[in-house]
């Protein structure tokens, strides 16, 4: 009787994942806290003001807030607004 033993993988897949979570978090939060690198080039584009363009960033940061925090499970009541 021939008996198959299957070959381990190289790499487990755990560490696969941690890695590609680590990848995706630091894309996430490098984009939302070099913005002030991005700031000068982003106002002279569009031609706002620096202060214009910070106000932008800012309420699309709010609306990303408020959308995350609805889809919580329970509500805290420090954050009812």
């Amino acid at each position: 009787m021939q008996t198959t033993t299957k070959a381990q993988p190289v790499v487990f897949y755990g560490w696969i994942i941690v890695a590609a979570g680590f990848l995706i978090e630091l894309v996430t939060y490098g984009s939302m806290y070099s913005f002030g690198v991005f700031l000068k080039p982003l106002a002279h584009e569009f031609g706002w003001s620096r202060a214009v363009t910070a106000g932008v960033f800012s309420l699309i940061h709010a609306f990303i807030g408020k959308r995350n925090m609805a889809s919580l499970p329970c509500r805290l009541p420090f954050w009812n607004f």
